[in-house]
Order: structure tokens, then sequence, then C-alpha cells
């Protein structure tokens, strides 16, 4: 859940009605516990939130309620995406049309990676090169959500590393 801080500014002596400049995105990680798969709020981030411009958002035809910032927990993208960056997730956008980086759920993991759906619908997990992770795997539809399950599309990356 995502909430705004506000400004106010004067104008002739009243004050004026509280204008929104800012979403507030708490960070979060993944977890998973058996077959269930949770955002909790991330304890050691520092700092604990994001705070995205709302115009921003609208210029990215992007919701604020559909948003989560989430920390990277695994090298799946390294160097582009590293361990301790936080991502903003659009939740809304779970199907694969470009190639693009989304949040998965991968077996027991949450991973960030590039996905790409192919001709036949098999969608492709495209790890970058270097990380030792393991290499590119095929996905063929209709796995059931607690093997595989698109959590959203990636649409910024802040690389501080002190959320590690």
């Amino acid at each position: 859940a995502s909430s705004s801080t506000s400004t106010t500014t004067r104008r002739r002596g009243k004050a004026a009605r509280p204008r929104r400049s800012l979403t507030v995105l708490p960070i979060k990680r993944g977890v998973t516990y058996a077959d269930d798969l949770l955002f909790e709020p991330d304890k050691k981030a520092n700092p604990s939130a994001l705070y995205i411009p709302i115009t921003w958002i609208s210029q990215k035809g992007l919701t604020s309620t559909n948003l989560m910032a989430l920390r990277v927990d695994g090298d799946w993208m390294a160097p582009e995406i590293q361990k301790g960056s936080v991502v903003v997730v659009a939740l809304d956008r779970t199907e694969v049309v470009t190639t693009g980086v989304y949040v998965i759920r991968y077996r027991s993991e949450v991973r960030v990676c590039r996905l790409e759906k192919l001709l036949d619908g098999t969608i492709m997990i495209r790890y970058s090169a270097g990380t030792g992770s393991g290499s590119d795997e095929k996905v063929v539809p209709g796995l059931p959500s607690q093997i595989f399950k698109i959590i959203g599309l990636v649409v910024s990356v802040d690389h501080r590393q002190d959320l590690v």
C-alpha cells in the first residue's frame, strides 16, 4: 500500500488545500513460506521507503496504488541490478508483451530477471552474463503459480547499496 505526503501553500492569507506531490512506497522484501508468497516490510532497509513524484508516475502511465518498492535479494541481473538495489514494480503489468525486466516467483524464490515471450507462448527467463547464477531457462505456459508467477514489471531501479 502506498500513502502520500503533501505540501500546503498559502494564498491571500488562507491556507490552500494540500497538494499531493510525492507517493511513499515502503521498501518490501519477498518471502516464500511453503506455497505462499508474501511481501513484508524490509526491516533492514535504510531508508525504509522511496519517495516517488506523482508527476513521474503519471508520465509513465502508472498508478501509485499498483506500485511496490522491492529490495533485490539475489544477483540474477548483476551487474545491471545488484543485490541490495531497490526496484519499483508495476503490479498491474503481469503479461509479457515485449521483452522486459520483471519480478517473478520461480520455484521457491523471488527473482528479478529479463523475460521474453517466444512465438510458441514459452517464456524465456534470461539472466545477466557473468552472474554465475545459472543459464537461461524456458518456462512453459500453464505452470501453477506456486512454481512460476509474474509479480510485475520493473519500471525503475534505485542502486543504493546501503540497503544490503
